[in-house]
């Protein structure tokens, strides 16, 4: 786990379902952030865990949009479980 100032920051995929998060970084190259933020889930955004089971793909609410992200694609994005 990364330490950032106060936050605690862990993999979008080690999320249980109906838990919250704050997007705090995409870890990846240009393209996964590119793909991820036209979806929406970029830095500040808020999400939550709708579904996620230990393969396939992780479905999260972002504002009033459900989105379902690859779990490659989700374990580039670290949030912060206190934010």
């Amino acid at each position: 786990n990364i330490m950032k100032g106060c936050n605690m920051a862990i993999k979008l995929t080690n999320l249980k379902k109906g838990k919250k998060a704050r997007v705090l970084e995409i870890d990846g190259g240009m393209n996964a952030k590119r793909k991820l933020q036209a979806m929406g889930i970029f830095p500040s955004v808020e999400v939550t865990i709708v579904h996620s089971i230990e393969k396939g793909p992780v479905v999260i609410k972002a504002g009033n949009t459900t989105i379902a992200i690859g779990r490659g694609m989700a374990e580039k994005v670290m949030v912060d479980v206190n934010g």
